[in-house]
């Protein structure tokens, strides 16, 4: 056979074992089913002479898995169990395992059965407190006292996903001449190799991922010492434990498919991962890959994947585990994981009911843990159909009681007659600065609440005060985040949102003025009975499946978004396409130059200044982003532009925008730094741009145009006569042509660029949303008091 050593562990998997059939050149090797073999003549048996002792196929999956995890040798076993028992042979009375307190329920079964029989010592003891130095010398400490046989690890730990630092309990063990095992059938070899990082042997339920099909129910064990591998190969063939021929054909096949079968899994995972985290019938979701996962750096140190468990914890204790069951499609309700169909299982009542009530409190399994076998399915078929089973979680919920529901599931509690509506600032740089102050100097009906940037977030549910928000704003512009602030907490958006979110808030709304994508948190701040007020553009320029999303998520939750300023920054574009829309018009185009930056750009350019000196000054004015190129590229006029587009009807994508670069190819990289270094090298470019235009009679505009069907973005040259000619200084305009204004188009225009004229745009939106509220509840009151008997009138009850 040939040396398939250098190749990648894909190809290794999927050429494992083929064309090895010297008899008749089968590219796919046979099964030999034989249970007995034949000798050569008297006393010579051949290699195989009792399946029991050795079989080829069993021995070809054996070398694939001992390959795939690194390993000295292999012993493939009937079940995952029997895999487990086999490790056992090494203990003897009077020797001490030290096991994960939080294992898979059927090995801790076996651990505790065998050890009330004296067979060994048990400890269980949690492993994951090896990731602090200073637990991991305590853990040194620990097995050099206790002098362990064997120290038990299982990484991600089965059902919580708990991380363990398999270097740092391996050196500990060794040190104490322990022999270090590794449970890795939740990652399998595609994505953790325990042997590498100083385990001696690998343990795996081969049902799972390394089948992957749910149809095999087998085990292995793989040795990184060849002397260990070939005791624990005389031990499986004493206790009659090996796996079967035709078991062990189907679970080679199935490790050909292993790597892509694994990146399936992790792409329907991340999709999973993300309707859980912004759900409000989930309480807390566990996985590693999130960032808020106690051992999510440790798992990106030792693993190449965070794999496909995932477990959260659930609104509603066992009914509402009942109750999401019950209204799933794409998850079926089973124990085991790994293959290619999704699985819920509820830990409590089936793959940990063999512990005691104490024993998963200790472990942290409560009955509201769901664990999730994500599969290959479509990624947002899995998340839809999550989606839909949780909002029935929900339901059900509040058909007990409504209130008690909102607050189980983290909801702000709305206490729509409140006079006051609690913002919560999403993003403190220079825009949420500028709102900051905007709301501080006028009387009105709004009370920030919280703050959150990337570090963390600062709360008080009574309300920041003008003084305390005018200190947390000069010390953010002097560059101190939120987290190191006084009264500041750690923490990503998500989680800063969350714990927001769990106080009593008014009529919330949550405003994004940050640059980013924001979808989940937007998602998260909906779900949790937010209202939204938009800044930022990426969200609502993003693909358009998460757009609408979005929006659907809003009419579901019965919550407004509004975004004016992620349009014309403080001109009331998408006000007056909505007033023409009441007035029964119909909108065929919109025209305009809708970056301030731009136009003040090209406004100094057209007036002869070089420039370099023109970015300058655009720069020093604030009018830019932080790198301009993304003002020069087009990108944030493209983003205006498709959201705008979207408005009237279009459906694309960002990809779709015909964009012009106002940026050279050789700049569109590097620090902005260099390129700022360097702008003087366009001086000339520009200038030759421009007078070529002047000889003409016009000037250069950076203009968009959409339509329900089509978006162009990029530089034209207009007459001085045209309206985008007179524009001035930072300057919007936008140009409506529909059925009713065509021969003469509706033209807005007005200030475009700067925070403080974003800032007007949003609180503009905060004032609308206020106005838009308190004249519901007038209806309101309207319609109940029309309910009422008037006066004279007898109100008759039957």
């Amino acid at each position: 056979m040939s040396d398939l050593s250098k190749f990648s562990a894909t190809t290794r998997a999927v050429r494992a074992a083929i064309a090895t059939d010297k008899e008749h050149g089968a590219v796919v090797p046979p099964i030999h089913l034989s249970s007995t073999f034949a000798f050569e003549g008297f006393g010579k048996p051949r290699t195989y002479d009792y399946t029991r002792s050795g079989n080829p196929t069993r021995s070809q999956l054996a070398d694939a898995l001992a390959a795939l995890e690194g390993g000295a040798g292999a012993v493939v076993t009937s079940t995952g169990m029997s895999a487990v028992t086999l490790c056992l042979q090494l203990l003897k009375p009077g020797d001490t395992i030290v096991a994960a307190h939080d294992c898979y329920g059927g090995t801790q079964r076996l651990l505790k059965a065998f050890a009330k029989r004296g067979l060994f010592n048990l400890v269980l003891a949690d492993l994951t407190q090896g990731v602090i130095p200073s637990a991991a010398r305590d853990l040194q400490l620990k097995f050099a006292q206790l002098k362990p046989r064997i120290v038990w690890i299982e990484t991600p730990s089965n059902p919580l996903l708990r991380i363990t630092d398999i270097r740092a309990v391996a050196d500990a063990g060794h040190a104490a001449g322990a022999i270090v095992v590794v449970d890795n059938t939740f990652l399998s070899p595609a994505l953790q190799q325990p042997i590498a990082l100083g385990a001696d042997l690998v343990v795996h339920s081969t049902t799972k991922y390394l089948n992957g099909h749910s149809d095999v129910v087998g085990g292995a064990v793989i040795a990184a010492d060849f002397t260990l591998a070939e005791e624990l190969k005389w031990w499986a063939n004493c206790l009659g434990i090996t796996g079967a021929p035709f078991d062990s054909y189907l679970t080679l096949r199935g490790v050909r498919t292993l790597h892509s079968r694994i990146r399936d899994h992790l792409a329907s995972t991340e999709a999973v991962v993300a309707a859980l985290s912004v759900h409000p019938a989930v309480k807390k979701v566990h996985y590693p890959g999130l960032r808020d996962h106690p051992g999510h750096e440790l798992a990106k140190s030792q693993q190449t994947g965070f794999g496909a468990m995932v477990s959260f914890e659930v609104e509603g204790g066992v009914q509402g585990v009942e109750v999401l069951a019950a209204n799933l499609q794409c998850f079926t309700l089973a124990e085991s994981l790994g293959g290619v169909e999704s699985l819920i299982a509820h830990p409590a009542t089936m793959t940990h009911s063999s512990m005691d009530a104490e024993s998963r409190a200790a472990a942290g399994i409560s009955d509201s843990l769901v664990r999730l076998s994500v599969g290959i399915e479509s990624p947002e078929d899995l998340a839809s159909d999550l989606t839909s089973a949780l909002d029935a979680v929900l339901k059900s919920q509040r058909t007990v009681t409504r209130r008690h529901s909102e607050r189980a599931a983290g909801h702000s509690e709305r206490s729509e007659e409140s006079a006051v509506a609690d913002v919560v600032l999403l993003g403190v740089g220079a825009i949420g600065r500028e709102l900051l102050s905007q709301l501080g100097q006028t009387q009105n009906a709004l009370r920030v609440v919280g703050l959150i940037d990337r570090s963390g977030f600062v709360f008080d549910e009574h309300g920041l005060s003008t003084e305390r928000l005018a200190v947390i704003a000069s010390l953010k512009a002097a560059g101190t985040p939120l987290a190191g602030q006084i009264g500041g907490q750690k923490a990503d958006a998500i989680q800063s949102l969350h714990e927001i979110s769990r106080h009593k808030l008014s009529r919330p709304i949550l405003v994004d003025a940050t640059p980013a994508d924001t979808s989940f948190v937007l998602q998260m701040a909906l779900s949790r009975g937010f209202d939204l007020v938009l800044a930022n553009k990426v969200p609502l320029a993003g693909d358009q499946s998460a757009v609408d999303h979005l929006h659907q998520l809003a009419a579901r939750a019965g919550r407004t978004i509004l975004h004016e300023a992620t349009v014309g920054a403080g001109l009331p574009v998408l006000d007056t396409l909505s007033k023409l829309r009441e007035a029964g018009d119909k909108v065929l185009s919109i025209e305009g130059c809708p970056s301030g930056t731009l136009g003040f750009l090209f406004g100094e350019l057209g007036r002869g200044e070089k420039f370099s000196t023109a970015l300058e000054r655009a720069i020093a004015q604030g009018y830019t982003e932080p790198d301009p190129r993304v003002d020069l590229s087009g990108l944030d006029v493209a983003r205006k532009a498709l959201i705008l587009a979207r408005a009237i009807g279009f459906r694309g994508e960002l990809a779709n925008v015909h964009v012009e670069s106002l940026v050279p190819p050789h700049l569109a990289d590097g620090p902005t730094e260099e390129f700022l270094s360097r702008t003087a090298d366009l001086d000339a470019p520009w200038a030759e741009r421009v007078n070529e235009a002047r000889k003409k009679g016009k000037v250069l505009r950076y203009r968009a145009h959409v339509t329900p069907d089509s978006i162009v973005v990029g530089l034209i040259a207009v007459k001085l006569t045209d309206p985008l000619g007179v524009l001035h200084g930072t300057d919007n305009q936008f140009t409506f042509t529909t059925s009713r204004y065509h021969a003469r188009p509706l033209v807005i225009t007005g200030p475009g660029a700067g925070p403080a004229v974003t800032a007007a745009g949003v609180f503009n939106d905060l004032l609308r949303l206020e106005r838009s509220r308190e004249r519901d509840s007038a209806d309101k009151d309207l319609r109940v008091l029309n309910r009422l008997p008037q006066r004279g009138q007898i109100a008759h009850t039957g």
